[in-house]
């Protein structure tokens, strides 16, 4: 029998003592930033956002709901108002190439204006050259007026009025150029502006005109306010044309002519210029053409602009092509591990565009200090999300809860949008109980709504069991069978779920077989858990005579994929028994991996998987008898619901942590696994005898029937 006790009460869940607090609630704690523990991230972040080198971009890794882009947001926020707002641009027309608009840089806040002072300008310029025009003496012998006003003289007439301009907005060369352009534009397209062959009047003034005038336009691209920030901005839905801007073909015609300067449309990553753009890198990679502009931009320095596809994915066969915008710009992708892995392996501009990695922790040690300073993100978390504040007990009862989502007793899980979920919901629940604080009633409330919520599949599985539609046993003992324990995943719940695990033993050469695997239902971590099976029993039991065993291991009305190594030990337990034809206790379920040494090893999901046994023998009727066994190491992880808890201090339900398989197979066979002694033989009443001199009969049997001659016969 085994001398393993079962784990106490008090090992299977960390309670928080809120006598701890020396608050009442919330109200009274001083706010805290919200990206609790994320040192290292933040870190990070202060030196990719700080460093001015060409690829230092940053991408932010971390699960989703994380507050990954809180945390970008509150560390950018004192840095945008000591930045100096970036500059205005605006595209005009280069007057000896229509087909490509030059691009100005002005000052923040002032594109509009410049806008409307050309539009004037280009209204006074045209006033000055008719008045030249009237006063200049005309040759009797030329047929219209129109085409005699002297060059010098328009040039000197409009003068005043470049000059004028200039002065507003001369410290930029291109800036001087383009007023200059467009005065030589204007006097040398004088006649075409007027009306033909005559004069206008005074009253009716034909420049007005939007088709011969459109050349002149300004299209203000980018405008920001004089007392605007630096930019922070953040694309949802990353195309091409919403992140690189695009060139639209007008809706009339497929050739985008030069009085279509409008059609120039701005993206994001112009919007942002001269700050810093977030983008979810998911989103980003699932555009392509976006994905290979971005990098393009970010590799270059500027911005190009082209033509968007049409809405049946032709391009525009516009005529534009515009000046790209010189760039300079953070760029920040928010992204998982997955990917950022799927990048760095695939993608070799990544790693030089992206050179820093802002790492998301996902959990933080729980301790005296660091549940006070989790009481203080609840209460700015309240205050930010304009909810109830929350009583000492109730943040207690969400401490627990975090070490829960944590997966560890030892742990808190800083995963904000989780947090910030029940907090809501716990709000909610205090409203309908009309009560001015959060209490641990509300907290609760808000667990047990979740878990009924997505309990559906819960519901079915026990309704399968109970009416022995799915074959699990409660009680009794049976060869070569064990209860294993597997999770599926339903949104971000784990619902825990028995399987029947068997095993089949015969004469033969050696060889396990993993009937998932055989069938392709068994992953690649499930099959290599078979193999180590395969080699701790020959390395065990098998050193001096061949492995003369054929052996099946199977998981009993499963259709879908299998994959992981959580059942390998409960998979060794059946085979063992099958092998010594011992009985296992069925009572007992066993979930846990093991290594070539037989040592169990720590899985996922524990909590999860007790309880969808518990539910089972609770179903049935706990006899006291029933219970779990897991790995030693997985002890630590245990935030198990109140109803396991309460049957286990009331000795109906026994959560066992063993270290080895022999722990195991002790509580599950109730016979004694036994050690070797010094000359290398186990005791005749210990289990692992019974293995090995059942490996010994059948390799005698083995080569028995190798040295007959039928049984050659018989094999070929």
């Amino acid at each position: 029998m085994s001398n393993l006790r079962a784990l106490t009460v008090n090992a299977l869940y960390h309670r928080c003592d809120a006598s701890q607090f020396d608050f009442s609630t919330t109200a009274e704690l001083e706010d805290i930033a919200l990206a609790l523990g994320q040192q290292r991230a933040l870190r990070a972040a202060d030196f990719g956002l700080g460093i001015k080198k060409e690829g230092f971009n940053l991408f932010v890794v971390g699960e989703p709901g994380a507050g990954k882009q809180s945390f970008i947001r509150d560390v950018l926020s004192p840095r945008l108002s000591q930045q100096t707002p970036p500059h205005d641009w605006c595209y005009v027309h280069d007057f000896t190439d229509l087909t490509q608009p030059i691009a100005l840089q002005l000052p923040a806040g002032s594109a509009k204006k410049f806008q409307k002072d050309v539009a004037k300008l280009v209204d006074d310029v045209l006033t000055a050259l008719q008045a030249a025009f009237e006063n200049e003496p005309q040759p009797p012998e030329v047929g219209t007026k129109l085409t005699m006003l002297d060059p010098q003289t328009a040039m000197k007439a409009s003068d005043y009025l470049i000059a004028e301009m200039s002065a507003i907005y001369g410290n930029s060369p291109s800036l001087r150029k383009y007023f200059l352009d467009l005065q030589r534009d204007l006097v040398a397209n004088f006649p075409y502006l007027m009306a033909i062959n005559e004069l206008p009047s005074a009253t009716n003034s034909p420049w007005h005109n939007p088709v011969s005038l459109t050349r002149y336009h300004v299209n203000v691209f980018v405008a920001h306010g004089s007392a605007d920030n630096t930019p922070l901005m953040y694309e949802s839905n990353p195309s091409h044309g919403n992140l690189l801007g695009q060139v639209v073909a007008p809706m009339s015609e497929r050739k985008t002519e030069f009085n279509h300067i409008d059609t120039l449309r701005a993206g994001t990553l112009h919007r942002a210029n001269g700050g810093y753009l977030l983008v979810d890198a998911f989103k980003l990679i699932g555009q392509p053409s976006a994905w290979e502009g971005l990098k393009r931009a970010l590799a270059t320095r500027e911005i190009p602009l082209e033509a968007a596809p049409s809405a049946h994915g032709v391009a525009s066969t516009t005529t534009l092509r515009p000046h790209p915008i010189p760039l300079h710009i953070k760029v920040i992708l928010l992204g998982d591990r997955s990917l950022y892995s799927l990048l760095s392996d695939n993608d070799p501009d990544f790693m030089e565009l992206f050179k820093v990695v802002v790492d998301f922790e996902e959990d933080l040690d729980r301790s005296p200090e660091s549940t006070r300073l989790f009481a203080r993100v609840i209460g700015s978390l309240a205050r930010r999300e304009k909810l109830r504040p929350f009583t000492a007990a109730a943040v207690g009862r969400m401490v627990e809860h975090a070490s829960r989502l944590a997966e560890d007793q030892g742990k808190l899980s800083i995963h904000l949008g989780e947090i910030s979920d029940v907090a809501s919901e716990a709000d909610y629940w205090a409203s309908t109980a009309q009560r001015n604080v959060i209490d641990t009633a509300d907290v609760e409330r808000t667990i047990v709504e979740q878990q009924y919520r997505s309990g559906r599949v819960r519901e079915h599985i026990l309704e399968a069991i109970d009416r022995g539609m799915l074959l699990i046993d409660s009680d009794g003992a049976k060869i070569g069978q064990v209860n294993g324990l597997t999770v599926i995943e339903f949104g971000n719940q784990l619902v825990g779920q028995p399987a029947r695990i068997t095993a089949t033993t015969r004469l033969g050469d050696g060889k396990i077989v993993d009937i998932e695997r055989e069938v392709e239902l068994g992953g690649a971590m499930h099959s290599k858990g078979v193999m180590i099976l395969t080699h701790f029993i020959a390395a065990r039991y098998a050193r001096s005579k061949p492995l003369s065993l054929s052996a099946s291991l199977v998981f009993e009305q499963s259709y879908a994929q299998i994959d992981g190594d959580s059942a390998s030990l409960a998979e060794l337990c059946a085979l063992l028994s099958a092998i010594a034809e011992t009985p296992i206790n069925q009572a007992i379920a066993v979930t846990g991996s093991v290594n070539q040494l037989g040592e169990s090893q720590p899985i996922g999901g524990v909590n999860e998987k007790i309880e969808g046994f518990f539910d089972v023998c609770a179903a049935r009727g706990l006899t006291g008898n029933q219970g779990v066994i897991i790995p030693h190491s997985n002890a630590a992880h245990l935030m198990l619901r109140n109803d396991v808890v309460e049957a286990a201090a009331k000795n109906l339900f026994q959560i066992y942590a063993v270290k080895t398989v022999d722990d195991a197979m002790e509580i599950l066979t109730g016979v004694s696994a036994g050690v070797r002694d010094p000359d290398g033989n186990f005791p005749e009443e210990s289990f692992n005898f019974r293995v090995e001199y059942q490996l010994f009969t059948l390799a005698e049997l083995w080569q028995m029937s190798a040295d007959h001659p039928t049984a050659n016969d018989a094999r070929d």
